[in-house]
């Protein structure tokens, strides 16, 4: 999705919240996974809308860094404050597949449903 790679905006104030469905649950498992702020259990290559330099923008998860703004569905920007990569534990992931927006929040943090194992640098 070129689109991921090429998308950012200095501003969000004008973003609007709507609803969107899932369409399809994708299940599969990895030998580890990150934790955003003690609380998001997400994969290496999900893609994360984040702030960063004062630009928005998507990055997977494993480019993430503390000191990045992330926002939750409140429209309000939280502090990435921490990372922590858990590694040898297998975890079952569900891979949600949302139309027609291809955004949610999971556990209360933007992230985009981009399927493939990474963002194309």
């Amino acid at each position: 999705l070129d689109y991921l790679n090429t998308w950012y905006t200095d501003t969000l104030n004008d973003s609007v919240l709507s609803t969107t469905t899932v369409s399809n649950i994708i299940p599969s498992s990895y030998n580890e996974y990150y934790v955003i702020n003690n609380k998001l259990k997400i994969t290496f290559e999900h893609p994360v809308l984040v702030k960063r330099n004062g630009v928005w923008s998507f990055r997977n998860t494993r480019d993430v860094l503390v000191g990045d703004m992330v926002i939750n569905s409140n429209k309000e920007t939280e502090l990435v404050n921490s990372i922590d990569h858990v590694q040898n534990e297998t975890v079952q992931v569900y891979t949600l597949d949302t139309e027609v927006h291809d955004v949610y929040f999971a556990d209360n943090i933007l992230v985009h449903n981009f399927t493939d194992k990474q963002i194309p640098d």
